[in-house]
């Protein structure tokens, strides 16, 4: 993670949040980004915990987000850089952008090789 920005910088609210999660995945629609705290991704999915919301913003706060750079960037200049946990996510990502920005994805699993 790198976070830019003034000492009293907007994307520090979701840097403090993200401290306590153990598994966290960016949700993301029009009008709205959230972090979904899944917790660990080793855990047995039986034992696994609920799913919950640790940070929020809808518009008009909503930082503007660029997928290909991983970067959410707020009104007042600050930004926060965050990495993809492994190789599978940045190739899918790579291979669902177009440029600038847009995701070609229809909503449902890519088929896998094996069915």
């Amino acid at each position: 993670m790198h976070v830019k920005g003034p000492a009293d910088a907007m994307a520090l609210d979701l840097v403090d949040k993200l401290r306590t999660a153990r598994g966290p995945w960016l949700a993301c629609s029009p009008s709205c980004l959230a972090i979904v705290d899944t917790g660990s991704t080793i855990a047995n999915p039986a034992n696994a915990m609920t799913p919950q919301v640790v940070w929020e913003a809808r518009e008009p706060r909503t930082p503007k987000i660029s997928l290909r750079t991983r970067t959410l960037n707020w009104p007042d200049g600050s930004s926060f850089t965050f990495r993809l946990h492994v190789r599978p996510e940045e190739q899918h990502l790579r291979k669902s952008l177009d440029h600038p920005d847009p995701i070609r994805w229809n909503g449902r699993p890519e088929p896998r090789g094996d069915a």
